[in-house]
């Protein structure tokens, strides 16, 4: 039953998936963007979902619910109160909104038909406190929610690396955004590392991953990467490292980092080396892969706990 739950939380990724590769390879712009981010941000999504509301983190959920207005959240858990508890602040909000606008009724001048101004200043600050019901607990609820969930680092990090993933897929459909690219993806790499913990060590491992990492560079073009080389190098290093720690510890995401390892290093290529045949779907479809098997680590609650411990 639980695995049935879960390929059937996946549905929205896989039906992204073949999206994207029906549509999604075409000119830079914000549907291809979005095309290209979907898959993860269903990945993103199913993780922050299955990992706050397994565990019934009712702190967290005091934590991230706005004031004690909404009473009707707090019998509810943390991610469902992300959407239950936006859903009443903006029922406070129109609450308010409609009492602004009876008291402007009522003070209405008959006879002149204006307004007082000591009514029109109330009015305005009404609104201001509107606003923030209506504007700011979506944002507060989504944020405090990505880092409370599960009451475990695991799920957090893993969360976090699939948001700058997200964002470095964005950022790598447009050319003249590639150090923004590469910068996200290496946040996201951090984000793993520190998800996947340092323990077991697995030296060997690690001396393999940093020998891949610096044969692979050496196999770029100097000039191809001009004004990219130190970053370029420091992205080599944190990936053979989120490889290597990713591969360090048994479950799913051991193949995933290795998946994700080899997307980027295709995809390095392609860019600083020499011609790629069948760039993408070679690319992609690694990179979804390795995403998929990384999430599906925070989806166990065994391993997650594995990897806390």
């Amino acid at each position: 039953m639980k695995r049935a739950g879960v390929s059937g939380q996946l549905v929205p990724f896989f039906k992204a998936v073949c999206v994207y590769f029906l549509l999604g390879a075409g000119a830079p712009s914000a549907t291809t963007a979005a095309l290209k981010c979907a898959p993860v941000i269903c990945l993103f999504g199913c993780v922050l979902y299955k990992a706050a509301y397994s565990a019934g983190a009712r702190a967290a959920h005091r934590s991230a619910t706005v004031l004690s207005a909404c009473t009707v959240c707090s019998k509810h858990e943390c991610v469902h109160s992300m959407f239950v508890c936006t859903t009443c602040c903006m029922f406070n909000a129109a609450l308010y909104v409609s009492k602004t606008t009876i008291r402007l009724q009522r003070s209405l001048n008959p006879r002149t038909g204006t307004t007082k101004k000591r009514n029109i200043s109330f009015s305005y600050s009404v609104s201001l406190q509107a606003s923030k019901y209506t504007l700011g607990a979506p944002l507060y609820n989504v944020s405090s929610a990505i880092w409370c969930c599960g009451r475990g680092r695991y799920a957090r990090f893993v969360c976090l690396g699939l948001a700058l993933s997200a964002l470095g897929d964005a950022a790598l459909v447009w050319p003249r955004l590639l150090a923004v690219g590469i910068v996200m993806f290496g946040a996201a790499h951090v984000a793993y590392i520190a998800a996947f913990g340092l323990r077991p060590r697995r030296a060997g491992l690690g001396a393999l991953a940093a020998l891949a990492a610096a044969l692979y560079v050496r196999t770029l073009r100097p000039a191809a990467l001009g004004p990219f080389a130190i970053l370029v190098h420091v992205y080599a290093a944190l990936l053979a490292a989120m490889a290597w720690r990713g591969a360090a510890r048994p479950g799913p995401q051991r193949a995933g980092a290795v998946l994700f390892a080899i997307s980027d290093a295709l995809l390095g290529y392609s860019l600083f080396g020499g011609s790629l045949p069948y760039k993408n779907v070679l690319v992609m479809s690694t990179y979804y892969l390795g995403q998929l098997l990384i999430a599906l680590s925070a989806l166990k609650p065994a391993e997650a706990q594995q990897h806390e411990q």
